[in-house]
């Protein structure tokens, strides 16, 4: 799949990546020629039929979103319990967590 970013990828992007928390999200990013990403929440954020809901609309969205985002690795984590999820939030919390990186990678 296009967006999966595999376990030794991952290991890399926590480990040296660039990081911004938000209040319902973090996003870590490794520069890289391909743009990937993957969705991560924790079990003890819901049952397995929410949070499965709210990494499809992630990746949804960060699929709609391609072009506004830099080539690169990415990890989005959602950081509250699935029933907390609003769409709209989530999708604006992404687009400034990414452009605040964004921004923060072509100044150095």
């Amino acid at each position: 799949m296009h967006f999966s970013v595999n376990a030794s990828m991952a290991k890399k992007i926590r480990k040296n990546g660039f990081f911004k928390h938000d209040v319902s999200l973090s996003v870590k990013y490794l520069p890289e020629k391909d743009y990937r990403y993957t969705p991560v929440i924790s079990k003890r954020q819901g049952t397995s039929v929410a949070r499965n809901r709210v990494k499809r609309v992630i990746r949804e969205l960060m699929r709609c979103n391609e072009h506004l985002y830099p080539a690169g690795l990415f990890m989005v984590y959602f950081n509250r319990q699935c029933s907390q999820f609003n769409r709209k939030k989530v999708s604006l919390e992404i687009d400034e967590a990414i452009k605040y990186i964004a921004q923060q990678h072509t100044v150095k």
